[in-house]
């Protein structure tokens, strides 16, 4: 009988694990001008990660037995924040360097997943108070690799 892995907890984890790993400079306004801290840095005041949407079609791999094979999986990452902070060099390591859930054949995974970023929403905090916070959203296909 082989194991049949629930990717979910693992594409989540995934998520996390990248945000945890991340530096968000700091952001603070001087006469009205954004100054990025090179020596200051926050972290989410919380995140959340989940899927969105999925499609599936009939499995490329005949089989006897019907089975259907997801082809579209779309997450969502929320960060928010209780400070004003700079994301550009987190977008960066996203689009750079996906993140993955690597194939591990003997831990029953058959796919790799790969965290494709497709897009992002941001509300600032309001204007002249940096410290009233601001939230991130991302969007990301996950990508999967034949099983």
């Amino acid at each position: 009988m082989s194991v049949v892995v629930d990717y979910e907890p693992l594409v989540q984890a995934t998520l996390v694990d990248a945000v945890e790993a991340a530096a968000f400079p700091m952001v603070e306004y001087v006469q009205g001008r954004m100054d990025v801290s090179l020596t200051n840095f926050g972290k989410p005041a919380s995140v959340l990660a989940h899927a969105e949407s999925a499609t599936f079609t009939p499995s490329r791999n005949r089989r006897t037995v019907q089975r259907l094979d997801r082809t579209n999986w779309i997450w969502t990452l929320e960060l928010t924040f209780k400070g004003h902070v700079a994301l550009g060099q987190f977008e960066r390591t996203l689009i750079e360097s996906p993140p993955r859930v690597l194939r591990d054949r003997e831990a029953g995974r058959d796919q790799q997943i790969t965290l494709l970023l497709i897009g992002s929403a941001y509300q600032p905090p309001p204007e002249g108070q940096p410290a009233g916070g601001m939230r991130a959203t991302y969007r990301f296909n996950a990508q999967l690799t034949p099983s």
